[in-house]
Order: structure tokens, then sequence, then C-alpha cells
């Protein structure tokens, strides 16, 4: 059977039967003729990009002669948890997850594995995350050639890939990885709905000179015309710049999802929606998992509702699915903006309206970024001419906001990682070098122990409440002691590298800096 036709069986088995979608049998189509492929498939929120790899797992069961699987990596947990809910009744029990805390497939070995880009590129590097604590003990290899054998068999989907491009520290990263897996000639297939014709050119021009077939589909400046887009431009979206604050904007009787930047913020204009009689749905990183469990069953309860508020960070910008009447976000990088819109009439409305709130600056997001991104808005006068599901009315702004991958291939790593005499312990020696000088992949989030549960959090955060109160934070590893103000980034260094130990915030402390309403606030 062809991919195409492989293809039209998983939608057939999919929920709903989304229609045609052009872009992905084309690339399907391509597939067929193509010995190298490295594909760049630029498609909105929504359109179902997931059953192009349920369509290549499906045909890798039938003919492994290119590849006996595939491999869909992911930037987040909580989005593989949905593609698991979505894969499993047309793969189940072919595909499996791997990522910190659920070992299901751990030498990748499934027809379908679904991990996250940290395990991902760990395991590209030899260094099997289920074994890297027996690694840095000394009592083993941990199967460091078959984890990076079994990539090599693979297709590699790297979805959302424009988190990782955008980032400094995890595109040099995400560009060491990706060098290392054209010199192993692995077919490589990006999925994004915000690629940058400057990405791409650079993306293309290292796979090409290593024979790679690169193409982008579609084309950029091309015009789709399918089921999806036909029902897309039909709605109707209202855009805008504002200033205020955003609880300023939320409408009584219809669902307001509210967007904001940071931590900090969603808590703050939650107890201001709470102060107004609003019942908000405050959704965040940094709630203990039984907590973040009761919210996203609280979420689950009513956003099939007519009338809610839920306000957010942007872990609602991919993987959450639901739909706004009304969606009001903070400034933002425009690919942040695009997912964001993403959550607006994202079903079977007739359309919606989308504030964005006019910011100097929107950190944690680089300044310039920031700036770059205003101006580029503030061009297009007031409503704003985009439509969220319609790349053609916002790839201009991509294109002027996302000129430079700041990352660099790291060399001297990526020949680690594809000399077959460095085994799992010289690699994470290598590994530990690079990150005394510099972050690695990301800010190396950590478990902070708050009662029997954990928090994730970064070193900044850990460096924050130490300063903010000295003594509250104990570091574990064997005996007990105080976490000093100074040391905080080279503890987290080391449990970032599997050093057995952990973190607590001390019991006396928990009630300065938790409360299950609200998270972890510093």
């Amino acid at each position: 059977m062809t991919l195409l036709g492989e293809y039209r069986g998983v939608v057939g088995g999919l929920a709903g039967r989304p229609g045609s979608r052009i872009i992905l049998e084309e690339a399907l189509r391509s597939l067929e003729d193509d010995e190298k492929p490295f594909y760049i498939i630029r498609a909105p929120t929504g359109y179902g990009k997931t059953a192009f790899s349920y369509t290549l797992a499906i045909h890798a069961l039938r003919d492994a002669s290119r590849f006996e699987k595939v491999i869909h990596v992911l930037p987040l947990r909580s989005i593989i948890e949905d593609a698991y809910a979505k894969a499993s009744p047309i793969l189940y029990p072919f595909v499996g997850r791997q990522m910190m805390g659920v070992h299901e497939d751990p030498f990748l070995l499934r027809p379908l594995t679904l991990t996250t880009v940290d395990t991902f590129i760990y395991d590209l590097m030899k260094l099997n995350t289920v074994k890297s604590s027996a690694v840095r003990r000394g009592w083993e290899y941990g199967y460091d050639y078959l984890t990076q054998a079994s990539i090599a068999l693979s297709a590699v989907v790297l979805d959302e890939a424009h988190i990782a491009l955008e980032d400094e520290v995890m595109s040099s990263a995400f560009l060491t990885a990706l060098h290392v897996m054209f010199e192993l000639g692995i077919p490589v297939f990006i999925m994004t709905a915000t690629m940058s014709r400057h990405f791409a050119d650079r993306l293309g021009r290292m796979a090409g000179s290593r024979g790679y077939n690169f193409r982008v589909f579609p084309e950029f400046d091309s015009k789709v015309d399918d089921d999806y887009f036909a029902r897309e431009r039909g709605k109707r979206f209202t855009v805008d710049l504002v200033d205020g604050a955003p609880e300023d904007l939320v409408e009584e009787g219809r669902r307001n999802l509210v967007v904001v930047n940071t931590v900090r913020e969603a808590q703050r204009a939650y107890r201001s929606l709470k102060q107004r009689g609003f019942q908000p749905v405050l959704i965040h990183s940094r709630f203990a998992s039984r907590d973040r469990r009761r919210r996203m069953e609280e979420l689950e309860r009513v956003r099939d509702r007519d009338e809610w508020v839920i306000v957010s960070t942007q872990v609602i910008e991919a993987g959450v699915d639901l739909s706004s009447d009304v969606l009001i976000t903070e400034l933002a990088p425009p690919s942040s903006l695009i997912q964001r819109m993403g959550r607006n009439a994202r079903f079977d409305e007739e359309g919606g309206t989308i504030h964005i709130l006019r910011r100097e600056g929107c950190p944690p997001y680089p300044k310039e970024l920031c700036e770059h991104t205003l101006k580029e808005l503030s061009s297009m006068g007031n409503p704003l001419s985009i439509h969220p599901r319609d790349p053609q009315t916002y790839q201009r702004i991509l294109d002027a906001t996302y000129m430079v991958i700041k990352g660099m291939v790291k060399w001297g790593l990526a020949n680690f990682m594809l000399d077959p005499l460095v085994r799992s312990d010289e690699m994470i020696s290598r590994l530990e070098a690079i990150t005394k000088r510099e972050d690695f992949l990301r800010e190396y989030p950590i478990s902070l122990g708050v009662g029997r549960d954990q928090v994730p959090v970064t070193w900044k955060i850990l460096q924050l409440m130490v300063r903010k109160r000295s003594g509250c934070i104990r570091y574990c590893n064997g005996s007990c002691r105080d976490v000093k103000e100074g040391e905080v980034r080279m503890l987290a260094l080391k449990l970032a590298s599997w050093e057995d130990g952990e973190i607590r915030l001390k019991d006396e402390c928990v009630d300065s800096f938790y409360k299950p309403e609200i998270g972890l606030e510093v």
C-alpha cells in the first residue's frame, strides 16, 4: 500500500474524520520518491499534523526497508500525553512514551515512540536517561550504543520545533542534534505552524550539504485550499492591540482565555478576577503534581461550558485542546502569539475576539524580539489583519522577526556523539565541561520537594527563594544541609547531570511560598 493509502486509512480511524489535508498528502507523495528526506511541514494549529507520524509508523510495520520505526519528538510532556491518547486507538500496543517519569520504551524500539526533546537529545548523545545514574557511578555504559543505533534506524519527527529554534540555549543543542542526524542519514521531518524563511533556509543548507532531499510543504507564498482551510477561512476574527490589564477585558457570559507571560502575572490576574466575582481556573508550571492534576481535571470540567475564565501562562500554547470566544494575551513573540490564537474559535464557532495587550517588553522573552514584534503588529493598523489559521496573513511578521537562529552547532560535542570509540562515561564528562561554562538544553529544570510532592523550578527561582528567606531550602544526599545563595546553580547543575540527591523546601517554610490554590509564589 502507498503512503497516501496508509494515511487515508489513519484519517478514517480518527475521531471527527478531519477531511482533506493537502499539505500532508503532498509530503507523503514526495516521500515515495525521496530517498533521503528532510522536510519542513508548515501547518497551522489544529491541522492534524500528528496523523503524518501515525502513517509513517503503520507503514514501517509493513515495510521497514527505509526506516524501521518512528520517533516523534515534542517539547512538552503535556503534549505527549495528549498525542498518546489520540494515537492509542490506532496504534496500541505499538505506541509508547519515553520521558521523565514515564519509561514505557527506554530504548525507543516501538513502531511509534513519543518523547521529549530533552530525552531525545540525551539518547542521541549515547546517554540513555533511564541508565544515566548507573553510568555516573561507573557501574555500566547504560546501553549507549543501542540507544543511538535505535535512533539511527528510525524516522524522526520534530514537532513544534520553533520552540527550540527560538531559544538561544536550546537552539545550539537542537542544531547539534540535527547535524548528528544528518551525518547518520536519518529521515527527518520538522513540523511547525511558525517557520520563518530565514530559519528554513539555514536548515535547508545544512541538509543539502549532506545530500538530503530538502522540501518545504507548502512552499512559501503558496495558497492551500483543502477542507481545513475552507472551514477556517470562513471564520471571522477581530484581532486588536489594546492597553490595560487583562482582567479589564474579560467578558461576562462568554468563554474567556487569559494568557500571560509569567507565573507572577498569572497569579495576580487570578486574584484580581476572583475579587471581581469571577471563578477563574489558574494554570501554570509551578504547581505540585497533585495540584496540577486537580487543575487539569477542573479544566476538563469547565471547558465544554458556555461560560468560563481560564488564566494561564504559555503552558497553554500547545497540547491543551480548548476553544475560547475571547482570547486576551500579553504581547509575546509571533510564534507564541499564533499558538495562543490557536485556542480561539478552535472548533465549530463562526469566529472569535482576540486582544493583544500592548507592552514595552514581554519578559521572560528577549526585549529586542518583543520590540520587533510590537513594531510589526503596529504597522498593520488596528484592528490587525491577522487570521490565526491562515499563514499567509502572518508569515510576513515571522519573516521580519525571526531572521537569525542564534545558536551554533557545538562541533566538539557533535564529534564525540559520532565517534564510536566514545562511550557514555566520556560523554558525561564532555557535557559537564560544557555546563560549567554555559547552559545546555534548558535552564536546568529540577524538582523542588514541597511536602510530599514535587514542584518543577529553575535554579533562578531557587536563588530568589533563598535570597528571600535564608535557610529555607535544603540539599540532601545521604545527609542534609542548608543551601546558600551562591551555590544554587552548582547544585542545579549536579542534579541536571543525574547526580543523586534532592533539593527540598523546609516544612516550616512551605506556607510562606506555596499555596495549593495558586502554586509556588516567589
